[in-house]
C-alpha cells in the first residue's frame, strides 16, 4: 500500500527533526516543533510506521542516482548477496557492558585484545593459566597490557615516545607485540621484558596503521602514514625465533592513508598464493588490492568504490574490515550520511550500504565484525555502537555507555567479547549472546 500525502508529510518532518536532533540544533527543533505543533502532536500519535534512512542519506543516493542518470546502475547494492543472505545466527552484544576505569588516565586511542598464557606476566600473579588481555595504546605515550575481567594493569610498555596509534600481536608468538604512534617510529617489543627487539622510523609523519599478515603467519609486516605511503616489511627469522623484519618496498598515494587491511590469498590457478593487502588513502575514489608477490613487483588492482564507475572522489575510505571469510570487506566512508558499504572482496559489486551511524569529515570512525560476520559493529559520533544485521542492513540497536567520542574497536573471537575505548578514559567490555534478536 502507497504512502498518502498525510504519510509522507509526517515523515517529512519526522526527518528533518531527526536531522536537527543528531546535529544538537536543539533551539532551531524547539521553534519548528512549536510552528508545527500539529503535525508534531500527530506525528506523536501516528499509528503508521515511519521508517526511513537518515535525510543526508537519501539526499546522498538522490545525487548518485541524479549522475547516474539511471536507476539500475544503483541496484547492485541492493540485490541480495548470497553469502551475507544465508548467514546464520551471530553473536549480539549484551548490555550493560563492563565499565573498565583507571587503565590509562589519557585519552585511550587504539585497543585490541587477546586470550594469552598467564606466564607471560609473572609478576603479575594471575590466578588462572591465561588471561583476556586487552592491549590500549593512548596519548599519555604508553602501552598498556591489562585483565579483561578486572581492568587490572598487568604490563606498562614505554618504548613509544609518541601517542599510540596502533598496535599488533606477532601471529607466531604473541609474547612479541607491534605498536606504532605519532611520531613516525614503530617498533617490535617483547612484552615479556618490555625491551623493543626492533624498532623503525621510516615514515615523516603518523604511522596511523601496523598490523602483521595473518593468513601466512606473520610472513609480512605493512605500516600505513599520513606521509601518503604504505611501507612493506619481509620477514628475514625463522618461524622459531625471535621476529626480524627487512623493509622491502614503499609504496605512494595520492593522499594520507587511513587505512589497511589483509586478505587471504584468492584462489586463482597458476598464481602464487600471496596475501592481498588493501589499501585506501585520501584524494582517491579506489581500492588498492596488492598482492604481496615481490616477483611480480607487487602488482597492484585498483577497484573503484563510485557504483556508477565515474572518478568523482566523494569519499575516504577511513577504516576497512575484512569479514571472517574474507568474501566482503566493510568499508567505513568520512560520508556525513553516515554510510558504510560492504563489497564482495577483489570487486566494485556493493552488497551492502548501511546507512544511520552519526559522521563528519573529521571523524575517525571504526567499525569490526563479530566472529561469524551476521553482524557489524560500528562506532558513532552521538557516542554510541550501531550494531547492523548485514542480512537486513539495518540497525539492531545502538549501544550506549561511552560519555565521550569513541575511537577504538575491535571483536576477540577468542573471548567473543566486543571491545570499545574512547576518549572518555575508559575501556568497556561487551559480552555476546548467540543469535539474539533485537528489533
Amino acid at each position: 500500500m502507497s504512502a498518502t500525502t498525510k504519510d509522507l508529510n509526517l515523515t517529512a518532518f519526522s526527518l528533518i527533526a531527526q536531522f536537527l536532533q543528531q546535529r544538537n540544533l536543539t533551539t532551531t527543533l524547539e521553534c519548528l516543533e512549536t510552528e508545527a505543533h500539529e503535525a508534531f502532536e500527530e506525528l506523536a500519535s501516528h499509528k503508521y510506521a515511519i521508517e526511513h534512512k537518515p535525510l543526508l542519506a537519501i539526499l546522498e543516493e538522490y545525487q548518485l542516482l541524479s549522475v547516474q542518470g539511471q536507476l539500475e546502475q544503483l541496484s547492485v547494492e541492493r540485490e541480495a548477496d548470497d553469502e551475507l543472505s544465508t548467514l546464520g545466527a551471530g553473536r549480539f552484544p549484551v548490555e550493560p557492558s563492563r565499565d573498565l576505569e583507571g587503565i590509562h588516565f589519557a585519552n585511550i586511542l587504539t585497543v585490541i585484545s587477546r586470550t594469552l598464557p598467564s606466564d607471560l606476566f609473572p609478576a603479575a600473579s594471575l590466578p588462572k593459566e591465561t588471561v583476556m588481555a586487552l592491549v590500549t595504546g593512548s596519548t599519555d605515550k604508553t602501552v598498556r597490557i591489562s585483565d579483561g575481567d578486572t581492568g587490572a594493569v598487568i604490563s606498562v610498555l614505554d618504548h613509544q615516545k609518541a601517542a599510540v596509534l596502533a598496535s599488533d600481536f606477532y601471529p607466531l608468538n604473541p609474547a612479541y607485540l607491534l605498536t606504532a604512534g605519532m611520531d613516525g617510529a614503530h617498533h617490535i617489543v617483547d612484552i615479556r621484558t618490555g625491551q623493543s627487539v626492533q624498532s623503525w622510523k621510516d615514515h615523516s609523519k603518523y604511522v596511523v596503521r601496523a598490523q602483521f599478515s595473518r593468513c601466512d603467519g606473520g610472513k609480512w609486516l605493512v605500516t600505513a602514514s599520513y606521509d601518503r605511503t604504505v611501507n612493506l616489511y619481509r620477514r628475514t627469522s625463522n618461524d622459531d625465533e625471535t621476529p626480524r623484519y627487512e623493509k622491502l618496498h614503499s609504496i605512494a598515494f595520492r593522499g594520507a592513508v587511513e587505512s589497511i587491511c589483509f586478505l587471504p590469498p584468492p584462489v586463482t590457478a597458476g598464481e602464487p598464493a600471496t596475501p592481498t593487502l588493501v589499501v585506501g588513502s585520501r584524494d582517491d575514489n579506489y581500492l588498492h588490492y596488492i598482492d604481496l608477490d615481490p616477483s611480480r613487483a607487487f602488482p597492484d588492482r585498483q577497484h573503484n568504490m563510485n557504483a556508477n564507475g565515474d572518478d568523482w572522489i566523494s569519499f575516504t575510505p577511513m577504516d576497512i574490515a575484512p569479514s571472517p571469510s574474507g568474501r566482503h570487506i566493510a568499508v567505513y566512508t568520512d560520508s556525513k550520511a553516515g554510510r558504510l558499504i560492504i563489497f564482495r572482496s577483489r570487486s566494485t559489486v556493493q552488497a551492502r550500504n548501511l546507512w544511520g551511524t552519526v559522521a563528519d569529515g573529521f571523524s575517525q570512525p571504526r567499525c569490526c565484525w563479530d566472529s561469524s560476520g551476521r553482524y557489524l559493529f560500528a562506532t558513532s559520533d552521538d557516542r554510541k555502537i550501531c550494531v547492523f544485521d548485514v542480512v537486513s542492513g539495518q540497525i539492531m540497536r545502538k549501544l550506549e555507555g561511552h560519555t565521550d567520542v569513541i575511537r577504538g574497536i575491535s571483536f576477540d573471537a577468542d573471548a567473543e567479547r566486543l571491545i570499545s575505548c574512547s576518549f572518555d578514559k575508559t575501556v568497556r567490555v561487551w559480552d555476546t549472546r548467540l543469535g539474539e534478536r533485537v528489533a
